[in-house]
């Protein structure tokens, strides 16, 4: 959605976490994606739980990162590239939001915001609005992009008991829908690294 608050907390002020997920219940969700075309099948990195500081793994989803991507050009000029894609690729999704909240191409990075829709369960019942905050960083040659401060909220049909909608943290399990949001996450991804590596020359014939 594109109404509502007019501004994006940088650090989410405390949440209370919503009942949806806990009403579903491990066992149901867990039934349900094994009918999704997300769910079963082998846990890939992206899917396992990331470790804290502790080396314990996190309770919520905090990071998601991509792998190294190689293209030609030096941290800045791979920034100037990367700005441009972001803007054509990234949905900030708030009203008078921009997508792009700072950028240094002399550091080589840029901090952006990012929301998109996820659905996952039997038919693609459960429809969510994730949002995070992208981070893009440059070195000679090569980039990568993380995603930090991963919230979503319920945005499907109603459920029976569900609760108030609010943004959440998303539960690091696989029947929370995290290893849906981060298949999402690295397709977003792969799709600004296609830009940046593609837009490597101007077109000044027109």
């Amino acid at each position: 959605s594109h109404g509502g608050t007019p501004m994006r907390y940088l650090k989410p002020p405390p949440r209370v976490h919503g009942s949806l997920h806990a009403q579903l219940g491990a066992a149901a969700m867990s039934s349900l994606l094994m009918c999704s075309p997300f769910g079963g099948g082998e846990a890939t990195a992206g899917d396992l739980p990331a470790p804290s500081a502790t080396g314990a793994p996190s309770r919520f989803l905090e990071r998601i990162e991509s792998p190294v991507y190689e293209t030609e050009g030096d941290h800045q000029a791979i920034t100037k590239r990367a700005i441009t894609c972001i803007a054509q690729t990234i949905k900030p999704g708030l009203t008078a939001v921009p997508t792009i909240i700072s950028s240094d191409l002399d550091a080589g990075t840029i901090v952006a915001n990012n929301q998109f829709i996820y659905t996952f369960g039997l038919g693609n019942m459960l429809t969510y609005t994730a949002r995070t905050i992208l981070t893009f960083q440059a070195k000679d040659g090569r980039f990568r992009i993380i995603n930090t401060d991963i919230e979503d909220i319920y945005s499907g049909r109603p459920l029976p008991g569900s609760g108030p909608d609010e943004w959440q943290k998303v539960i690091n399990k696989k029947y929370a829908g995290a290893n849906v949001l981060t298949s999402t996450v690295m397709q977003i991804d792969d799709k600004l690294a296609a830009c940046v590596k593609n837009n490597t020359s101007t077109n000044d014939n027109w």
